[in-house]
């Protein structure tokens, strides 16, 4: 047995000695793309052109056997914003292994230094696009966007309103700084979204989904105040994405759009924002129950450094008194323990574990994340045993606090 643990060790040593952790060069992109390929069995959408250019704004974890990449995570740096407060952010995504060295543990070895190094960073909260919510779980991540995938028969799809203004169809070049300032002032877009950098913009609609359609709505002051991005699929008429900041703007988009349905049997759109109350197209339709709404589960989240977190938070309403919580972290130890928060939402961690009488609630970062995010209330989270909270604690208090909105994210990684 004592021989057994020695190999094991060995083992162990030897593969954490394989880690390695480099951002790419140019050089590397194909072993890595062929990996890509052959993981998810299909080439990425866009081909290697987008992909490289994807990589060379991302970092990339690899794991490496015989001085060959086996396993892989890329992780994307952003800025995100959450209630116009500014977070800095990663993406997780293209987790991938070749199926000989799946279950060695590269990918636990990979996600535990990612965590580790964008604490150092300073990175605040990270997003994930999971292939199975459950294997995320274990490293702290937790779901947190929904989306909704809305259909309707051509002759179904509301008219809008003829409005002053002008609807301009554009190339992307064209198109895109114009998009970009329409983006930045739709309030949903502050709920969580990207504060998308330029080359993303470009990585996403002129590389990776290339060919795509842009129409932006102009008001007749000349001003940019919506646009559709939109494509043709057989005969169904495909809305990738649909952002406006003026009920104008609602009503001359969704006027073109309609003036397509003589050539299409069917209309689609997956909207980012998965309250159908909010969607403003559904509330345009004289006949509400003729489109197909389907809620669809998107993508998870975990904070990564609790204290930066909760120190820049937009908090609603101050408590009228400060709080001590419990959080449970297997993954980050730094967001292990007991966290006084004062008044004014300014958070610091306990040295010495404070009595049981002296926490408010405990908690793990998965629920944590999801209360102070808006996806679920404290009460919520109460009542499913995910927060345990002292008797005397006004629970719909801490639901005055946070942001209640469902939070919004219009990008995938």
């Amino acid at each position: 047995m004592r021989g057994l643990l020695i190999v094991c060790k060995e083992l162990y040593k030897f593969m954490r000695e394989q880690l390695m952790i480099e951002k790419l060069t140019k050089t590397d992109y194909a072993e890595l793309f062929a990996l890509i390929k052959y993981a998810f069995h299909k080439v990425p959408t866009g081909g290697e052109t987008a992909f490289n250019f994807f990589a060379e704004h991302s970092l990339n974890y690899s794991f490496k056997s015989d001085g060959k990449i086996s396993s892989d995570v890329i992780v994307t740096p952003f800025d995100v914003d959450f209630w116009g407060t500014t977070y800095k952010a990663t993406g997780i995504g293209y987790v991938a292994s070749y199926p000989e060295t799946r279950g060695n543990g590269g990918i636990r070895e990979l996600m535990a230094r990612i965590l580790d190094d964008e604490y150092a960073d300073g990175v605040v909260i990270s997003y994930l696009a999971p292939f199975s919510y459950g294997f995320y779980r274990r490293f702290g991540y937790e779901q947190i966007f929904n989306h909704m995938q809305l259909t309707w028969a051509a002759s179904d799809f509301p008219h809008g309103a003829k409005t002053a203004g002008d609807i301009k169809r554009l190339s992307f070049d064209e198109a895109q700084p114009l998009m970009a300032a329409v983006y930045r002032d739709n309030p949903e877009m502050h709920r969580g979204a990207l504060k998308r950098a330029s080359w993303w913009w470009q990585y996403w609609y002129g590389k990776k989904l290339a060919g795509l359609n842009f129409a932006i709505y102009f008001d007749d002051a000349g001003q940019p105040q919506g646009y559709v991005i939109y494509n043709f699929d057989g005969m169904n008429f495909n809305i990738k994405e649909w952002v406006n900041t003026t009920m104008a703007a609602q009503n001359a988009t969704t006027r073109f759009i309609q003036s397509h349905a003589g050539a299409f049997d069917t209309f689609t759109y997956v909207s980012p924002q998965s309250d159908a109350t909010k969607i403003r197209v559904l509330q345009q339709m004289p006949e509400p129950n003729r489109a197909k709404a389907e809620l669809v589960p998107d993508m998870q989240a975990r904070i990564v450094n609790l204290v930066e977190f909760l120190n820049q938070y937009p908090v609603r309403n101050y408590v009228s008194r400060s709080f001590v919580m419990a959080v449970h972290d297997d993954n980050a130890t730094w967001n292990d323990g007991a966290f006084a928060v004062a008044e004014n939402w300014q958070t610091q961690k306990l040295a010495t574990p404070p009595a049981e009488a002296e926490v408010d609630f405990s908690t793990d970062i998965q629920a944590l994340t999801q209360w102070l995010m808006g996806y679920r209330t404290f009460a919520e989270l109460v009542f499913a045993g995910r927060i345990t909270v002292a008797e005397d604690l006004d629970v719909a208090e801490f639901d005055r606090l946070v942001q209640i909105e469902k939070p919004i994210l219009a990008d995938y990684f």
